[in-house]
């Protein structure tokens, strides 16, 4: 399996490195398709544990968030999601269905929200001005934060971490990511010649969500009772689980970089 884990990273980063690189439709192309797969993932957990969510709408959302940060923003987002909201409670009226209707529609919204909404934070990201090496930044602290805990915990990791979410995490390998997740961000800084002291800030910063992510989805999973959101990236398991990071440092880069201004 680490085999696996491995392989995939190899063969994912460039091509994410890559677009982040390109811009454009290119890096907005990568985002939907990440976020699409990723919500489909979570309506697939949500209908295996007994919901019956609306999927079509949320997948609507989901998009629409991402197009209003590439397009127009605030303009999409807000119109979409009155239509959807009226659309899906009237779609609703019409199915007459009383039981768990409260609850099927309420999670409807749970993926767009959470994957949708927040990976159009990176998004609009690339866009200012200094984008790329924003999201080269957010790439390589979570990355390597998330590697670092991995074998922190596996070699060193003795206590454990928030072990009814996930038994298998350990504070030294919590630890490991951080000092792992600074170290890149002072080695980024040094490359591009940027002052070091602000990227060290962002990168002890990034690192904290990066591993919040992940305990977030993890939350999620465990409350679905599921181990993994699905298969399709070999070692990792689904896309789900490798966006889950990258949602939360997404949007913590988006409002240093509009608040603090750009660190590379």
């Amino acid at each position: 399996m680490l085999g696996q884990r491995v392989l995939s990273t190899i063969v994912l980063a460039p091509l994410l490195i890559a677009a982040a690189a390109f811009g454009g439709l290119w890096f907005f192309a990568v985002v939907v398709a990440g976020a699409l797969v990723g919500c489909w993932e979570l309506f697939t957990l949500l209908r295996r544990a007994g919901f019956s969510p609306l999927w079509p709408f949320g997948m609507a959302l989901a998009l629409a968030f991402l197009l209003d940060a590439y397009l127009q923003p605030g303009v999409i987002a807000p119109a979409a999601l009155a239509i959807l909201l009226i659309a899906s409670l009237s779609y609703m009226v019409l199915w007459q269905r009383l039981d768990a209707s409260l609850s099927d529609w309420a999670v409807t919204w749970v993926p767009p929200l959470y994957i949708g909404f927040l990976l159009a934070f990176p998004l609009a990201l690339r866009q200012m001005p200094g984008g790329d090496r924003w999201i080269y930044l957010i790439l390589a602290v979570t990355w390597i934060t998330d590697i670092a805990a991995f074998f922190a915990g596996r070699f060193f990791g003795r206590h454990r971490f928030f072990p009814r979410i996930s038994p298998r995490k350990t504070v030294e390998g919590a630890i490991g990511g951080l000092i792992a997740g600074v170290i890149s961000g002072a080695l980024l800084a040094v490359y591009f010649g940027a002052d070091v002291l602000p990227v060290v800030a962002f990168a002890l910063v990034a690192s904290v969500a990066a591993e919040a992510g992940d305990l977030a989805e993890s939350l999620i999973k465990r409350q679905l009772q599921t181990k993994d959101s699905g298969q399709l990236i070999p070692g990792h398991g689904g896309v789900m689980d490798r966006l889950d990071s990258l949602l939360f440092v997404g949007v913590v880069a988006y409002f240093w970089a509009r608040w603090a201004g750009g660190v590379l």
